[in-house]
């Protein structure tokens, strides 16, 4: 399986490999994201042991909802950015991870493609610490 760097680069080197995929493929990965967004994330993203911990301490509840907006925004061919510091600071009290979704349906039937099916937007994905 590809795997990319869980960095904001790497997050745009997984859109532009996926963009390039058979349409199936693509569906797969929507359907990974919302079935099992913790697994796609760590099978799809090189990620350390302490990555991983993060990632699966999440709530569920909280992943639930980022795999069902991932694979909205994949399905519909709209961006997915993330935005995280290159290195972590040596000394950090806690991480913080937030999640904005852009959305907007567009009216004219002419402004519709196959790819977006009338929507535009972004998804970000915000790390600090």
């Amino acid at each position: 399986m590809e795997r990319f760097p869980l960095t904001t680069a790497g997050a745009v080197l997984w859109q532009t490999w996926l963009r390039a995929q058979a349409p199936h493929v693509i569906q797969q990965e929507a359907d990974d994201a919302e079935d099992d967004f913790k697994g796609l994330v760590n099978r799809r993203f090189e990620l350390n042991p302490g990555q991983v911990a993060y990632l699966e301490g999440l709530p569920d509840a909280l992943t639930d909802e980022w795999g069902a907006s991932v694979s909205f925004f994949i399905r519909h061919g709209l961006p997915i950015e993330l935005i995280k510091p290159d290195e972590s600071p040596e000394v950090r009290s806690s991480k913080l991870i937030l999640s904005e979704e852009e959305l907007r349906t567009l009216m004219p039937t002419a402004a519709r493609t196959a790819e977006t099916n009338g929507f535009e937007g972004v998804l970000r994905f915000r790390i600090t610490y």
